[in-house]
């Protein structure tokens, strides 16, 4: 119950030399009054600095995860690929707000599995309520934030969405498409398909 105290929960070591790339996954619950609640999430990375000379804990590894999100268990993920040549250790930091030393914050279900070379996932879609296209009607941009998750650079790959309503029909698709695009290890981008009216 101290404001602005942390509470640090460190996993055991992590021998990741064998592992080309993995995906750390695990769920947070962050029912907090304020969005200034947050989990941090530091990994070690053993590389000698000024200073340092066995290492330091790296902050940050992904955006901090904020507070005040309901009662809801949210999945986190992110690559184990720029410490593919380490032990290493992985350290939660759950942070309440400056106004209480109560907070409602928690992790499960963590795992350390497999992950492909490349791996492009949607990650954030951009669209307004769907009107289908019909004879001058104006036409609507489907626009979706992709990241790649892997390792290597993504090119030619081929992406597509459907848009159902509420029975689940199909209303509208775009298949197999293919941007000019490419997308580095870790990258987020922003990727249009087009204002194609609906057919």
């Amino acid at each position: 119950s101290y404001k602005d105290s942390s509470a640090f929960l460190l996993s055991p070591c992590f021998d990741l030399t064998e592992l080309d790339n993995g995906l750390v996954r695990f769920y947070a619950n962050t029912n907090t009054p304020t969005i200034t609640d947050s989990i941090r999430v530091d990994i070690f990375d053993p590389t000698p600095l000024p200073g340092f000379p066995n290492g330091q804990f790296r902050k940050n590894i992904i955006p901090s995860i904020k507070g005040n999100r309901g009662d809801v268990w949210l999945p986190y993920e992110f690559s184990t690929f720029p410490f593919r040549n380490y032990v290493t250790q992985i350290r939660f930091v759950g942070t309440p707000s400056e106004n209480s030393g109560l907070s409602d914050m928690a992790i499960d279900s963590f795992k350390i599995i497999p992950a492909p070379r490349i791996d492009v996932r949607a990650n954030e879609i951009q669209v307004d309520p769907f009107v289908p296209s019909q004879g001058n009607a104006p036409r609507q941009e489907m626009v979706v934030n992709y990241q790649n998750l892997g390792v290597a650079v993504a090119s030619n790959f081929t992406i597509g969405y459907e848009i159902r309503d509420k029975n689940g029909q199909v209303v509208f698709s775009v298949l197999n498409y293919q941007p000019n695009e490419t997308l580095n290890p870790g990258e987020n981008k922003a990727i249009s398909f087009g204002t194609d009216p609906a057919r």
